[in-house]
């Protein structure tokens, strides 16, 4: 094909193939103009889509840190009811038959045998200690996801700058 500079080095009159040259110049600068605007609008779109797919990962990563939260409060109040819980086992070790023990039940304190009073109280320290590895676990578990959850963030974001520089570029 008849390039516009080379056809201009040719020296003579306008003709047909100066013409043609003249269109071809034109056309190939049209498409090479469309090509930059098609790559530009689809590096743009790359970089809008990757932001509206980062931009929900992290909602649903800042909903993963809120529910590790929440399972670390529910955590730290059974560790509080485990250390009051042996208080009670405590002290009802130190006391006899002999001595009256009375359990609070609303605004009235009801008699309490004392034998029953120490399983109630071993009861619930099984119970509460059990609550206590569920949730460990459930915390270990939420701690693996997120770890994974970072990573994909910090991998999308990676994308997106790239696709954002491969769009400013273009």
């Amino acid at each position: 094909m008849l390039s516009c500079a080379r056809a201009a080095a040719l020296s003579c009159k306008p003709t047909e193939l100066h013409v043609i040259a003249h269109l071809a110049c034109h056309l190939s600068l049209y498409l090479c103009v469309h090509q930059v605007c098609r790559t530009s609008w689809s590096n743009a779109n790359m970089a809008e889509a990757l932001q509206k797919k980062l931009k929900a990962e992290l909602e649903k990563y800042t909903g993963m840190q809120k529910d590790v939260s929440k399972s670390m409060s529910a955590r730290q109040k059974l560790e509080s009811q485990l250390t009051d819980n042996n208080i009670v086992k405590e002290e009802l070790d130190l006391l006899d038959s002999t001595n009256t023990v009375y359990k609070l039940i609303g605004p009235v304190l009801v008699k309490q045998d004392l034998d029953e009073a120490k399983a109630t109280v071993t009861k619930r320290l099984e119970y509460i200690n059990g609550e206590i590895q569920r949730y460990e676990a459930l915390l270990k578990d939420m701690e693996k996801k997120s770890e994974q959850h970072r990573e994909l963030l910090s991998s999308l974001q990676q994308e997106y700058q790239r696709a954002q520089g491969m769009a400013g570029k273009v």
